[in-house]
């Protein structure tokens, strides 16, 4: 009923909700469509949030997108039982998790999708892309995929050289929404590799410079990635002992229980 009650609740403003449980992560993945004819900023306070400041200053379509994300977010912690509480918003705007909780947050069109946990441990990243043509897919290929990749998208990832190439670029920035929190400052696409794609629907990825110093070069990332017709998702879930404690263990995708 959770998802048919947050239809009513946002006035339509999101339909089409889906929730996935995430139980090794004590996560979830709430994905949705939003129509910003229906945004107002009035939604906030259906969960209790504040309306944030910088709402005001942002275009409509921006606006809306923003809401979409931080409701979709604040249904995620009412499905781990958590009372919703205000992201902030940090450097590089990315999202500021309250006490005790990380996520991410991402937007496409008019889809949008958040990955909560109440781990606060875990570094979370998710990325929402419509499968890149013409124009965009051409700037993918030359401005954020180096020469091996592009042999790997048109020959080595069995997907159409689009997917594939539309893939890589959701996965490298699911690798830096990841990160970021670590890693403090910006960092370009080519500081992360895809090397193959692996077994489950996820790509390989390796650092090829050191980032931090638990995120040194060669490390490995694994995020998964779901295909839904015009568009595709990537996700990666990873707790930050993984790297701290120098073990050598790959950084792992949300695991293997998401619908395909």
């Amino acid at each position: 009923m959770l998802s048919a009650t947050a239809v009513t609740r946002t006035r339509g403003f999101l339909s089409g909700i889906e929730i996935t449980l995430l139980p090794p992560q004590d996560a979830v993945l709430i994905e949705a469509r939003f129509d910003p004819k229906r945004a107002h900023a009035d939604l906030f306070g259906v969960f209790g949030l504040s309306v944030p400041q910088a709402l005001a200053r942002m275009a409509q379509k921006r606006a809306a997108e923003f809401l979409a994300g931080r409701l979709v977010a604040a249904l995620g912690a009412e499905a781990l039982g958590v009372v919703p509480q205000d992201i902030g918003i940090g450097p590089g705007r990315a999202p500021l998790w309250p006490a005790g909780l990380a996520g991410s947050i991402t937007h496409s069109g008019q889809r949008c999708a958040c990955l909560v946990s109440r781990r606060a441990d875990l570094l979370c990243g998710i990325d929402l892309e419509h499968i890149a043509q013409g124009a965009a897919l051409r700037a993918i290929m030359e401005r954020c995929l180096s020469g091996p990749e592009r042999m790997l998208a048109q020959q080595g990832l069995d997907l159409p050289a689009d997917q594939a190439a539309t893939l890589m670029f959701s996965a490298k920035e699911t690798v830096f929404k990841a990160l970021y929190p670590t890693v403090g400052r910006f960092f370009g696409f080519g500081a992360a590799e895809v090397a193959r794609d692996l077994e489950g629907r996820a790509l390989q990825l390796h650092l090829t410079e050191t980032l931090h110093p638990t995120l040194p070069a060669g490390l490995a990332l694994a995020p998964r990635y779901i295909l839904r017709d015009d568009h595709l998702m990537t996700l990666l879930v990873v707790a930050r002992a993984a790297f701290s404690a120098g073990d050598g263990t790959d950084g792992s995708g949300a695991g293997g229980d998401i619908p395909r």
